[in-house]
């Protein structure tokens, strides 16, 4: 057990670990994991001492407070509202308090985050990572729905979806974060061409039968994450996501109709995560179940 950032960490044996705060007052933690994106859902916070962050920090304000704080050699005061946005930069220390307990969000985002997101978009030398106000729009409400996807269990089978929140978030973070932001961000003139379409294409014919992430079919298009997936809706009119549901029901119908397997096996060849996960994005495709589906087919 190990404290960090106000929070007692414990290396969770699942993706939701509850902590009840013994010695801090009601202050309580829930502690979610997926994919690579750590969520703490805080209640009744009073603030930290010393509190070192190894990776960067986005903070969604729930309940308004004013905090004293010293971070790395500066000073802040300053009244935080709901709807609130906070970053706090990786490898930095942070002390506050606060003049009331107050419930936050707390995402915690890697490094490479960003510099995979900014990639041939963005000038990363015009990100100012300091801890700065960063609410807007977008933070707010990108956090919070990154927040809901991977604090609620139904979407763990999803992680291209957990993947494609975090970038949106983290670029909109960029967009804050940069001096210069209506400049540093850069128009892409390479698109998602013939080739390189057909290249992604096959290549998610090819790597059906498991999980693909958003990564590899960004570099298989040799394109950045929010590039690539722009340029993909444009020209598929789906979400890489959208296409890749769509391909898996289309040969989980082959198989219901050609073979005798059993849902599971169909459900593992097909690549979805569990038979269960299969059964939700089927009916959701096609409107009927796969048993009904291959019964209607005989």
């Amino acid at each position: 057990m190990e404290v960090e950032a106000g929070l007692i960490t414990v290396k969770p044996v699942s993706w939701r670990v509850e902590h009840n705060m013994a010695g801090l007052g009601n202050l309580s933690v829930v502690e979610y994991h997926s994919h690579g994106i750590d969520v703490f859902d805080v209640k009744s916070c009073s603030g930290v001492e010393n509190a070192f962050y190894p990776q960067h920090i986005v903070t969604l304000i729930k309940r308004p407070f004013v905090f004293n704080a010293n971070w790395e050699g500066h000073h802040f005061q300053k009244p935080w509202h709901k709807g609130s946005v906070v970053f706090i930069p990786a490898e930095s220390t942070l002390t506050h308090q606060a003049n009331k307990p107050y419930d936050e969000t707390v995402i915690r985002l890697k490094h490479e985050l960003f510099v995979r997101a900014a990639s041939d978009h963005v000038d990363f030398s015009q990100i100012d990572f300091a801890m700065r106000d960063v609410t807007s729009f977008g933070t707010w409400k990108f956090g919070i729905g990154l927040a809901a996807v991977v604090m609620d269990e139904s979407y763990r089978e999803w992680p291209l979806l957990v993947e494609s929140a975090s970038v949106t978030l983290t670029l909109a973070l960029i967009r804050e974060l940069s001096p210069h932001s209506t400049t540093a961000f850069k128009e892409v003139k390479s698109a998602l061409s013939g080739f390189r379409r057909k290249r992604v294409l096959g290549y998610i014919d090819d790597n059906i039968h498991r999980q693909i992430s958003l990564t590899e079919l960004a570099a298989v298009a040799n394109l950045s994450h929010y590039h690539f997936a722009r340029k993909f809706k444009n020209k598929m009119g789906m979400t890489p996501l959208q296409y890749l549901a769509d391909r898996r029901v289309e040969m989980a119908k082959r198989l219901l109709r050609t073979t005798s397997d059993s849902l599971v096996e169909i459900s593992m060849a097909c690549g979805f995560a569990s038979q269960s996960h299969f059964g939700t994005v089927f009916k959701k495709v096609t409107g009927t179940t796969p048993a009904s589906y291959r019964f209607s087919a005989t």
